[in-house]
């Protein structure tokens, strides 16, 4: 499976997150993924890999798109970030914790629904920044 996270150094001066790919081709509960960073004593990265994720101040800055992908069966993966952080980086295993919660609707009848619009009094998309000094569980602030 072609998949890919972006594992960044945390507390450098990197503000970028560098691409790491699954290379196991068979289907499985576990992922090796395969890359280059720079050496650090902590790491943070983000699933799945997008160019635009940054990190700065101990921040991660990601941006959740508003439209997201019908796939049968499942969901739209790039509209369900992860984050893991780690200073275990010997035996390299990493555990993401989501950042979104996954909205589910079943919908009945013969009818083609052509969109779903799902609106808020807080912001769904757009800028998001995560404090990597989290406790349990990360958090998304807007901007």
């Amino acid at each position: 499976p072609e998949d890919s996270i972006g594992v960044a150094p945390i507390n450098t001066s990197t503000d970028k997150f560098d691409c790491f790919v699954n290379k196991k081709t068979e289907l499985s509960n576990r992922a090796v993924f395969e890359g280059i960073t720079e050496d650090a004593q902590e790491y943070a990265a983000i699933y799945p890999y997008y160019w635009e994720t940054s990190i700065w101040d101990n921040t991660v800055y990601l941006t959740l798109d508003p439209v997201q992908t019908y796939v049968e069966g499942s969901f739209d993966q790039d509209a369900f970030p992860m984050l893991a952080r780690t200073s275990d980086t010997d035996e390299g295993f990493l555990k993401f914790l989501n950042l979104c919660g996954i909205l589910e609707i079943n919908l009945k009848g013969e009818e083609k629904i052509e969109s779903i619009t799902f609106s808020s009094d807080n912001n769904v998309s757009g800028l998001f920044s995560v404090d990597l000094d989290y406790e349990l569980y990360p958090a998304l602030q807007e901007g």
